[in-house]
């Protein structure tokens, strides 16, 4: 099926662009179809850790496969239920820009929503997606919409970040010992081709840790018999770079999770 555009990306209609972002977000997952499933005690602790100032867009480059799914059990986008998002890094050709691009999977269908890298604020991030949209012809939206995006991202980039992290903790319960990786083409009779993955994987995220919590917050007695329980301080997000000053330094970005009080 051949789909003819408009010479100019403006006179290109709103459903065309959100049809063309499912193809590419479900497209570029059948190469490595990984599942991010996260531990249920990670995954509150991790919600609780916002991220603030300036989005660390360097780390976001380091997706562990070219488009990936993550589960977001309890969570909602825009009201609604979500079950999870596909994520994937976009080059905009034509405003020579890196996009960071998300397919929302809710109750009510497939959600597209792009969001601009750089050195700003999540909220910043959203409005400038929203200053493009509004360039289309006809396109509205409500007051407080860019505070309302922008907050029900937090938590959606909050995971993508222990993801990219530099040390996540990613495993395979079927295959234990082996983690994520980006497809690479490989050589045919007609040149380099991908190919798509047999079935979909799922990928446990942090089950040692969730472990750990889960242990964290279980009651004890002190030597009274009295029962205590153990509790967590907040987690934190913790970026620095490493290297010699004399070369190009690498950001590092890790998350530290929460420090058990009274345990």
């Amino acid at each position: 099926m051949e789909i003819e555009m408009a010479e100019h990306p403006q006179a290109v209609s709103l459903s065309l662009v959100h049809s063309v972002m499912q193809i590419a977000a479900i497209g570029a997952w059948r190469y490595g179809q990984g599942i991010y499933r996260f531990d249920p005690e990670l995954l509150p602790a991790l919600l609780d850790s916002p991220v603030s100032g300036s989005l660390p867009s360097e780390v976001l480059y380091r997706l562990p496969e070219w488009s990936i799914y993550v589960e977001t059990p309890g969570m909602c986008w825009m009201d609604a239920q979500l079950f999870g998002f596909w994520a994937h890094l976009e080059w905009d050709r034509d405003k020579e820009r890196v996009e960071l691009r998300f397919l929302f999977d809710c109750d009510n269908g497939l959600i597209g929503q792009p969001l601009h890298l750089g050195n700003w604020t999540i909220t910043e991030a959203v409005d400038r997606v929203f200053s493009e949209a509004k360039k289309q012809p006809g396109y509205t939206f409500t007051p407080g919409l860019i505070e309302k995006t922008a907050e029900d991202f937090n938590p959606i980039i909050s995971m993508l970040l222990y993801l990219c992290s530099d040390s996540p903790e990613i495993d395979d319960a079927r295959v234990p010992g082996t983690s994520p990786h980006r497809a690479e083409p490989k050589k045919t009779k007609k040149g380099l081709r991908l190919f798509p993955a047999p079935a979909p994987r799922v990928w446990a995220v942090g089950t040692e840790i969730g472990g750990q919590l889960r242990s964290a917050s279980m009651q004890e007695h002190d030597s009274t018999g009295k029962k205590i329980r153990a509790h967590l301080r907040r987690g934190h997000w913790h970026g620095y770079w490493t290297g010699p000053k004399t070369e190009k330094q690498k950001f590092s970005y890790r998350w530290i999770s929460p420090l058990v009080v009274a345990g």
